[in-house]
């Protein structure tokens, strides 16, 4: 029974730990929103390419997505597009 016990924990542990994961890197993409609002494209850019280089392999297709459309959004605006 405790072999069981502990395959439970290990399992829980490790959900929570995608979990985690997956909350650090939609936290990039909130940062990368917030900086943009803030004027500051360069923050802005740099939070979408950690969120791009450390967690893209746990966020889903949306977040991918959402990433590359802020750096789309901050090379347009480099560019002198609104």
């Amino acid at each position: 029974m405790k072999a069981a016990e502990n395959h439970l924990c290990l399992v829980g542990s490790a959900s929570s730990a995608d979990a985690v994961e997956k909350l650090a890197g939609s936290s990039h993409l909130l940062q990368a929103g917030a900086w943009k609002l803030a004027g500051n494209r360069s923050l802005s850019q740099a939070s979408s390419l950690t969120h791009l280089a450390c967690f893209a392999d746990s966020a889903s297709a949306e977040d991918r997505a959402l990433a590359y459309a802020q750096l789309a959004q901050v090379a347009m605006s480099k560019k002198g597009y609104k």
